[in-house]
């Protein structure tokens, strides 16, 4: 449970995924087959995120994945789930094409392949969330990940998949070639239970 002013929240994640996100880390991952509950943890560890302010300052959540045509095709519906299903309508406004945190900060999503040279250009990214992400090819991510680990000192890239193979770009960054600034977990249906 995590309290917030005067408001205690109950988030419940399994508890793998839980592991992921205690402490520092600059990437947290998690991968797996199909109902390990990785997309409705990471949206509700993305919705408790943006709850705090770096240093006053409103900051930016991106929510990516490589292709999407729409806000159909992000996240975005999920998050606005775990927002009502988190109690927390109160501290944020849900639009047709926003999710904004009564504090200032905001969700943004974009699909990376048809819009990276957008994406380069963002500034403010405290937060990246990459859903899908077997999916991310590794000029997306050659792109990203300059762009999303310079504007704050505790800038994070998170990123959720299930692995398609093992030589995915996404899944080579995060278990292959992760140092101790990782923090991943293999997750399935039975490890929720």
């Amino acid at each position: 449970m995590l309290r917030l002013k005067t408001k205690l929240i109950d988030v419940q994640i399994p508890e793998k995924i839980g592991d992921i996100f205690t402490g520092k880390a600059d990437y947290r991952g998690a991968y797996g087959g199909r109902g390990g509950a990785k997309t409705i943890a990471f949206a509700k560890m993305a919705c408790i995120e943006m709850l705090s302010l770096y240093e006053g300052k409103p900051w930016k959540f991106l929510c990516g994945r490589e292709l999407q045509k729409s806000l159909k095709d992000s996240v975005f519906s999920v998050i606005e789930g775990q927002i009502k299903e988190l109690g927390l309508e109160d501290a944020f406004e849900v639009g047709k094409e926003f999710i904004r945190c009564k504090n200032g900060n905001e969700f943004l999503f974009y699909g990376l392949r048809t819009n990276i040279a957008e994406v380069k250009g963002l500034h403010g990214v405290r937060r990246t969330w990459l859903e899908e992400a077997q999916k991310v090819s590794q000029s997306s991510l050659t792109y990203l990940i300059p762009t999303v680990m310079r504007d704050f000192p505790d800038c994070e890239l998170w990123a959720s998949w299930n692995p398609d193979d093992e030589d995915d770009p996404i899944h080579k960054m995060f278990t292959k070639d992760a140092d101790d600034t990782f923090k991943v977990c293999k997750i399935n249906w039975y490890d929720k239970l």
